[in-house]
């Protein structure tokens, strides 16, 4: 008859707790594996009423993991062994928002979770392997912490003494310095102050010297601007004489303008009155030539009237002028 797999559901219920190891192993990276194909795993064991329980992790790929098996060790021997702890397991199918898939062990006086086995967000594309231990939530540990506290306080109190009678021998030994007088590399042992003043006056006078270096450049540079300054200043002079000159002929081209303008004008004047006395004198010959047409044949018909009262012929030979026109 095959035995039925064991499962975290199998744990729940009152128990004694004494023992809790974690470490990874190396094994198959899945069932059936090869015996090289292997991954970092880690393992989770524990002691529940004197039977050791072994939860392995799945890690898949990395990103993801999972609970692979939950298992019993009968020949398994615990390192991390305490006094025991009475514990109530319940098994958690949510955990937050997600499916879950997780057995929680709590001590029964503290009712806080001690260990937590198994795979939370277990219907999810991440799924993730849960081993967690807290043994400050035992009752055998609590005020531990205080006391651990107040230990490392006094751990840091005695070290920090320590530190300050350290700091006050090498305070004492670098009181002495080796000091070079000269300036030429000839030492000798000196109080720590008067090396420093030594030391401060050959910084005092090592700035004073580049301060004054400093000084001349700045004078050589502004002096360099000063003589720029004049040589522009001058340009500057030169061309505002020209700029009065072009002035003074810019005004006399003007009045030489006006003066054309109003020859021009004057010209423009005289034509226009040519034009219009032009117009007037063929205006009048036009009216002459009018005149004279209208005073001849008024004249030729009264001639015809005396010839025919005369009983003279009508067409009668009419005398010329001496350019063999007729009159």
């Amino acid at each position: 008859m095959v035995k039925p797999q064991l499962e975290l559901k199998d744990l729940i219920g009152l128990a004694t707790l004494d023992a809790v190891d974690f470490e990874t192993a190396q094994l198959p990276a899945y069932e059936g594996a090869d015996a090289d194909d292997l991954k970092d795993c880690n393992v989770c064991r524990f002691r529940l009423n004197g039977t050791v329980y072994v939860v392995i992790e799945d890690p898949n790929d990395g990103y993801r993991s999972s609970m692979r098996e939950i298992k019993v060790a009968p020949k398994a021997e615990m390192v991390n062994v305490f006094s025991p702890v009475q514990v109530l397991g319940i098994h958690c199918d949510r955990s937050n928002y997600d499916a879950a898939h997780i057995l929680k062990l709590y001590d029964v006086t503290t009712a806080k979770p001690v260990l937590e086995v198994g795979t939370d967000n277990s219907d999810d594309y991440y799924p993730v392997f849960v081993a967690n231990f807290q043994p400050e939530n035992m009752a055998s540990n609590v005020g531990a912490a205080d006391r651990i506290e107040a230990q490392a306080a006094r751990i840091a109190e005695l070290t920090r003494e320590r530190d300050e009678a350290r700091g006050s021998r090498e305070r004492i030994i670098s009181n002495f310095v080796m000091v070079d007088v000269d300036g030429k590399g000839s030492g000798m042992a000196a109080p720590k102050r008067v090396a420093d003043a030594l030391r401060t006056e050959r910084e005092i006078v090592a700035h004073l010297v580049q301060a004054v270096e400093q000084s001349t450049a700045r004078a050589d540079a502004l002096e360099a601007q000063a003589a720029r300054i004049a040589e522009l200043e001058q340009k500057l002079s030169g061309a505002a004489d020209l700029a009065s000159q072009a002035a003074d002929k810019l005004s006399d081209l003007s009045e030489k303008y006006d003066v054309l303008m109003d020859r021009t004008l004057s010209a423009e004047a005289r034509c226009a009155a040519l034009e219009e006395a032009e117009a007037d004198i063929a205006a009048i010959e036009r009216y002459c030539d009018f005149i004279r047409d209208k005073n001849v044949g008024a004249i030729r018909g009264r001639l015809k009237r005396i010839r025919a009262t005369l009983g003279l012929p009508v067409h009668a030979h009419r005398p010329t002028d001496e350019m063999g026109e007729r009159t």
